[in-house]
C-alpha cells in the first residue's frame, strides 16, 4: 500500500472512508481486518463531521466570491462617479483652492501659464506583449502645453512610481515582464498644473 494512499481532497477522503467502513460490514470481515465496530463507528463520525465542515467552508467561499465581485462592481461605479464629479467640480468657475483642498482635489497653480481645462483620461488601456513590453493607450488632446505622466505600481498596497512623460497619448513600458502584475495610470498636465489621475489599467 503506497504511503500516499490517503486522499487529500476532503470530498474524496469522505468517500474513501465510507468505502473502507462498508468493506467491514460483518463481524467476520472485521475479525479478518483486525478492526472493531467501535473503531469503524469513530471513523464514520469523523467522515460525517468532515462532510459538514467541507459544506460549511464551500458555502462561505461562495459568499466570499460573491462579496468580492459585488465590491469590485460597486467600487468601479463609485470610482467612475467620483472621477466625473471631481472633474466637474474642479472645472467649475466658482471653485476655490480652499474648497478644492477640503474636497481632496488637486490644487492648481493659478499663477502659472496654461489656465485652460486639463483633460480627463478615463479610457486608459494596458496591453501586454509577448516580448515583455506593455503598450499603454488612451484618448486625450495633445499640444497646448499638455503632457502626460505615466505611473506604475506592482499592487494595490505599493506606491505609484513614475515611468516618465510623453506628449502623445500612447506609451510603452519596456521590459515590464511577461506575466507580471502591474497597475498603470496617467496624470494629465498642462504647464505646471496637474489634473486628476486616470482610471487604473492592469495587466497580469
Amino acid at each position: 500500500m503506497p504511503s500516499d494512499w490517503i486522499e487529500q481532497d476532503p470530498h474524496k477522503l469522505a468517500d474513501q472512508i465510507e468505502t473502507f467502513v462498508n468493506a467491514f460490514d460483518t463481524p467476520e470481515k472485521r475479525v479478518a481486518g483486525n478492526v472493531t465496530a467501535a473503531q469503524l463507528t469513530a471513523l464514520t463520525a469523523h467522515k460525517t463531521a468532515l462532510r459538514v465542515q467541507t459544506a460549511a467552508k464551500e458555502s462561505l467561499q461562495a459568499q466570499y466570491r460573491g462579496a468580492v465581485q459585488g465590491e469590485k462592481t460597486t467600487q468601479g461605479l463609485a470610482e467612475t462617479e467620483l472621477r466625473s464629479l471631481g472633474q466637474q467640480a474642479q472645472n467649475s468657475a466658482g471653485m476655490t483652492d480652499s474648497l478644492r483642498t477640503m474636497a481632496g482635489l488637486t490644487v492648481r497653480k493659478q499663477t502659472s501659464s496654461g489656465h485652460a481645462q486639463i483633460p480627463l483620461v478615463d479610457d486608459l488601456v494596458a496591453l501586454p506583449r509577448a516580448s515583455g513590453h506593455t503598450f499603454l493607450d488612451w484618448s486625450g488632446p495633445t499640444g497646448g502645453g499638455i503632457s502626460y505622466e505615466v505611473e506604475v505600481r506592482t499592487g494595490p498596497d505599493t506606491p505609484w512610481e513614475s515611468l516618465g512623460y510623453t506628449l502623445k497619448t500612447a506609451f510603452t513600458h519596456t521590459d515590464a515582464g511577461a506575466g507580471v502584475h502591474h497597475d498603470y495610470r496617467v496624470l494629465p498636465k498642462r504647464s505646471d498644473r496637474v489634473g486628476e489621475p486616470s482610471n487604473t489599467a492592469s495587466v497580469y
